[in-house]
This record gives structure tokens, C-alpha cells and sequence, in this order.
């Protein structure tokens, strides 16, 4: 039921989410920061080390 939620707009996910930080391309930026410590990404984005680590692991933003 949340996939299809999701699907057809009746909840929000990635940069439309009220509690977003991050927006779409930027997930792109860091996904593509490739020689850059996970600390330093989180710095650079003011998020922490586990949420870029996360992103790169593709446990959050997926549809992306």
C-alpha cells in the first residue's frame, strides 16, 4: 500500500518530504564524490555521516 502511496503522489518522498534536507540533485553530487571521506561530504552537506552513507548504500533516496 505505501508503494502504491507513493506512486500515485499521496505521500511525499525525497526533496517534497517536509523533513527533507537534501535535495535531488545534490543526492546526485554526493553519490558522485567518489575520493571524499563520508565525514567530509556530511560537513559539506550539514548531514550526518550515517545519512550520506545511506545515500550511497541506496537505503534512502532509491528513486533517485
Amino acid at each position: 500500500n505505501l508503494i502504491h502511496a507513493y506512486n500515485i503522489g499521496l505521500k511525499d518522498r525525497g526533496e517534497k518530504h517536509y523533513n527533507s534536507k537534501l535535495t535531488e540533485i545534490q543526492v546526485l553530487e554526493i553519490r558522485s564524490l567518489n575520493n571524499i571521506s563520508k565525514t567530509e561530504i556530511g560537513i559539506k552537506y550539514k548531514v550526518s555521516r550515517k545519512c550520506i552513507s545511506k545515500i550511497l548504500n541506496r537505503e534512502t533516496w532509491k528513486h533517485v
